[in-house]
């Protein structure tokens, strides 16, 4: 087990569990950006969402633990980062990618 492990290891089903309820939230995220659309000229702005509003100011943040690369934990935030770059368009995108270009270090992590 790695050094920077917090506390007890965890019960299989608890990791299961939580592996479930953040893929679940991502698909909710999918569904809510995707399917928000430009906005139709009766319909005004696309509603926000909220997770997403919440995450924009820490965009660098969620960049530099995504490029430590753990176990599954990166891939869901790869996942979290796409969203938020087409939630934030036109410059989410942008900011993220100059974040993991900027702060990649290894091979590895570009």
């Amino acid at each position: 087990p790695p050094s920077s492990r917090r506390g007890p290891p965890l019960h299989d089903g608890v990791r299961e569990g939580g592996d479930r309820l953040v893929q679940l939230l991502l698909l909710n995220l999918q569904k809510l950006v995707h399917g928000r659309g430009g906005p139709a000229p009766a319909e005004g702005p696309p509603r926000p969402v909220p997770f997403l509003e919440a995450l924009r100011p820490h965009v660098r943040e969620l960049c530099v633990e995504t490029l430590r690369l753990e176990r599954k934990r990166f891939l869901w935030q790869h996942q979290l980062l796409g969203l938020l770059a087409v939630y934030s368009a036109p410059h989410g995108a942008a900011e993220a990618l100059f974040f993991l270009l900027a702060l990649a270090k290894t091979p590895e992590e570009l």
